[in-house]
C-alpha cells in the first residue's frame, strides 16, 4: 500500500515472532487490533488503510480465530505490496 511512508506491509511472521509473545499464550500481540500492531504503525489510521487496500484488491482476511486473521493479514499485506500499480 502506498502512503507517505512508502509501500507498507506487515513484517514477516518470522520477524514478528522475534518481538511478540509466543503464539497461543493469549497475548494480543497476535491480534490485528492488538496494542503491539497499533504501536508499530506510525501512520495515523495506517492499519485501517491496510485492511481497506487488502479488501479492495484481495478480499477480506478470515475473521476467526483472531490469530489466523492476523497471520492472514501479514500474508495479504505482503502480497498487496508486491502488486504495486
Amino acid at each position: 500500500m502506498a502512503t507517505e511512508y512508502g509501500f507498507q506491509a506487515l513484517p514477516s511472521v518470522h520477524a514478528w515472532q522475534e518481538a511478540a509473545e509466543p503464539l497461543g499464550t493469549g497475548s494480543d500481540d497476535w491480534d490485528y487490533d492488538g496494542r503491539m500492531i497499533d504501536f508499530r504503525q506510525h501512520h495515523p489510521c495506517g492499519n485501517k488503510e491496510l485492511v481497506i487496500q487488502v479488501q479492495n484488491q484481495l478480499g477480506p482476511p478470515r475473521s476467526t480465530p483472531v490469530e489466523q486473521k492476523f497471520l492472514d493479514m501479514i500474508y495479504l499485506t505482503q502480497v498487496k505490496r508486491q502488486m504495486r500499480h
